[in-house]
């Protein structure tokens, strides 16, 4: 018997048909994401979410939103306040709700 006509385990990520393991809990990555945002550290950001499934987490709009800061952070220096409003409408209702309001400047 071959290892590839094996029936995959019920509950795998196999059986199920997913190629990723999510992250079971994302919210450390936001965070550290959001407080490098706050440092001015696009690449940090960046790396804090990397990780990250937007599918198999359920947070695919923080990182887009995350993803979209480090990349004005990166061309323009700066974060603008509408980047800074649509991170923190991102947060609503999670456990994070009023990180940004923390380390924005």
């Amino acid at each position: 018997m071959r290892f590839h006509s094996l029936p995959p385990i019920v509950g795998s990520r196999f059986a199920d048909g997913l190629d990723i393991v999510p992250t079971m809990n994302p919210e450390p990555d936001i965070e550290e994401a959001i407080q490098a945002l706050g440092r001015g550290d696009h690449v940090g950001a960046r790396i804090a979410i990397s990780g990250m499934n937007p599918a198999a987490s359920g947070h695919g709009a923080i990182i887009d939103a995350v993803h979209y800061a480090a990349t004005e952070l990166e061309n323009d220096e700066e974060i603008t306040q509408a980047t800074w409003n649509g991170l923190a409408d991102a947060l609503i209702g999670s456990d994070l709700d009023g990180l940004v309001d923390s380390v924005r400047p």
